[in-house]
């Protein structure tokens, strides 16, 4: 059941689709049970490898539910094999077990979280989802992350601004069909930490995407400096593919150093030969003389084209432009932006095509926002002579109700922003159980190498405060002695016992003149095949596993009895053995 449940709460969940290597280990504990690992079970503690799949699970597992599902197969497969080789639990032995593999994982996470070995399995194969943050942009990369739509930021605010545009990359040049970044000069800066922030993001997917950020906002170091790649369009990307946590304040328009440069030898670079004659003539149609004139009217002539909005389109990254505008007609934000971009270029007006996300769902209650693939999004910049203005084609050409359903949309139309509405009943409740879980994965998961040193350094400075107490030296006198009482009774215990059942194998060999006995399973066989009845040595090998793997350990004198048994038991059958002969 724990074998077929976990692979099967996966398919349901989405989450197959990244191969949750927790499969892996339910694997392999499906097939030592398939061999009941005979081997294993007696050369190496029964307990310890309980231990290690915890411990793997801790290491592994990327999301809290599915650790919880992980630790609890383990738990349940482990249970039942303890049953099938007849180790019996009581409520508070298994918890004497419980305890010490808790502890021993939590050491384990402590110690080695930097290693992020789930990262490894997760990002196997194509991780398509990241496609449309590259250093290029062409139709049907951004159609492959709205389509995974896995979460990308989690972000708690503080107050939210009018237009929820992430910006991320911006597309300079293009050949007509593909937009990419050209002629960029990517720079190392380290920007300021900021204690008190508007906006706390956490990247979840895409280690090497760009640190995304908010119109009229600025990247800082969340509570520390931060070091980042800014390039000549003032995009972020990371200087350490572990980045995860930054943070966004807002700014005044006069210190936003995105919208005050100046344009480039690219911001009007269009390839001629590559424009269709049906897209210029189009442009002949647009009339005015300002810079605003001209995006009016191109806005209403888009319109007049009937275009919708769709991601079940037949245009791709081999199509010309003119296919979606005059034939199509069909298309998503990619589309639009690219097309758009292009026909200012045409008309002498500087322009990029910007990649990010639009929006997110908004949780008003706990003040956080997710942010998710089917959010990706495309839009423009257009310089209007003084600075460059974001703008986005899509909302001026289309219906609205075309559009993906948007929580910053219908909070853009509200005059006061405590007006947006708390959701309550039911869709409340699933908001703070919402909340709960993405804290309670980050706190957890996002335990990296920085936090590793700020924890020694805490533990380090906490152990020189006490060292300097004259009462420690005696509590860790006291400690030290206990633990040496401790070991020398438990190793001296489990030396007997040992030496204890050594004796007796011995005998076993000589009398049943074998060289060499494997393990107990070998040794019921050997007890059978020698006129052992099967129940009385299958007795035999219960108690051993019992008195050596458990700590359910049967009494001493009904152990030694058992033997007893067997010997005499043997005597019997040789004797018996040699009248026939």
């Amino acid at each position: 059941m724990a074998v077929g449940a976990f692979p099967a709460f996966c398919g349901l969940y989405g989450a197959i689709k990244q191969v949750e290597p927790m499969v892996c280990a339910i694997g392999i504990l499906a097939l030592l049970k398939y061999l009941e690992i005979q081997n294993i079970r007696d050369r190496l503690s029964y307990y310890t490898l309980v231990i290690v799949f915890i411990c793997g699970s801790v290491l592994l597992s990327d999301q809290i539910l599915y650790l919880a599902i992980s630790i609890g197969s383990i738990l349940y497969i482990f249970y039942q094999l303890a049953m099938v080789s007849g180790v019996r639990f009581q409520g508070l032995r298994l918890l004497k077990i419980l305890v010490p593999s808790i502890l021993f994982s939590t050491f384990i996470f402590l110690i080695v979280p930097q290693v992020k070995v789930g990262n490894i399995f997760k990002y196997v194969g194509d991780r398509s989802g990241q496609g449309g943050f590259s250093e290029s942009v062409s139709p049907g990369d951004f159609k492959k992350i709205v389509e995974d739509d896995r979460l990308y930021l989690f972000a708690k605010y503080k107050k939210l601004p009018r237009r929820g545009y992430w910006r991320g990359m911006t597309y300079n040049y293009t050949d007509g069909r593909t937009w990419r970044q050209r002629g960029v000069r990517p720079r190392v800066v380290t920007v300021k930490g900021s204690a008190e922030s508007d906006f706390i993001v956490r990247k979840v997917e895409g280690r090497r995407t760009p640190l995304f950020f908010l119109e009229s906002t600025q990247v800082v170091g969340h509570k520390n400096p931060l070091g980042i790649f800014e390039n000549t369009y003032f995009d972020i990307l990371p200087l350490k593919d572990n980045t995860s946590l930054y943070a966004l304040n807002f700014i005044d328009k006069s210190d936003n150093r995105v919208s005050q440069r100046k344009p480039d030898k690219f911001s009007t670079q269009y390839p001629k030969k590559n424009i269709s004659s049906r897209f210029t003539d189009f442009l002949e149609k647009v009339e005015g003389e300002s810079t605003n004139d001209k995006l009016n009217s191109l806005i209403d002539n888009f319109r007049t084209l009937n275009l919708e909005y769709s991601l079940e389109t037949e245009i791709d990254q081999g199509k010309d432009l003119s296919e979606f505008l005059f034939n199509y007609k069909r298309g998503y934000c990619i589309h639009f932006a690219s097309s758009f971009a292009l026909a200012l270029r045409v008309l002498g007006i500087p322009a990029n095509v910007v990649g990010g996300f639009y929006g997110g769902e908004i949780n008003a209650k706990d003040k956080f926002v997710l942010v998710k693939g089917g959010n990706a999004h495309a839009w423009i910049e257009y310089w209007d002579g003084e600075r460059w203005i974001e703008f986005d084609p899509v909302g001026s050409i289309v219906q609205a109700s075309q559009m993906p359903r948007n929580d910053f949309a219908r909070f853009s139309e509200l005059e006061d922003q405590s007006d947006f509405a708390l959701n309550s009943g039911i869709v409340g409740i699933i908001d703070d159980i919402k909340s709960i879980y993405y804290q309670l994965n980050f706190a957890f998961f996002e335990f990296d190498f920085e936090r590793q040193l700020v924890l020694f350094e805490r533990y380090k400075q906490r152990v020189s405060e006490l060292k300097s107490q004259d009462y420690m030296k005696i509590v860790g006198l006291l400690i030290l002695l206990s633990l040496l009482i401790y070991f020398i009774r438990l190793l001296t215990k489990y030396q007997r016992s040992l030496n204890y059942d050594e004796d007796f194998v011995q005998k076993l060999k000589k009398i049943l003149s074998v060289e060499r006995i494997n393990h107990s399973g070998h040794l019921l066989e050997i007890l059978v095949k020698h006129g052992v009845d099967r129940e009385l040595a299958n007795k035999y090998r219960e108690a051993f596993i019992r008195q050596n793997y458990s700590s359910q350990e049967i009494p001493r004198s009904e152990y030694r009895e058992l033997k007893k048994e067997i010997l005499r038991s043997l005597n019997n059958s040789f004797k018996n053995h040699s009248r026939n002969h």
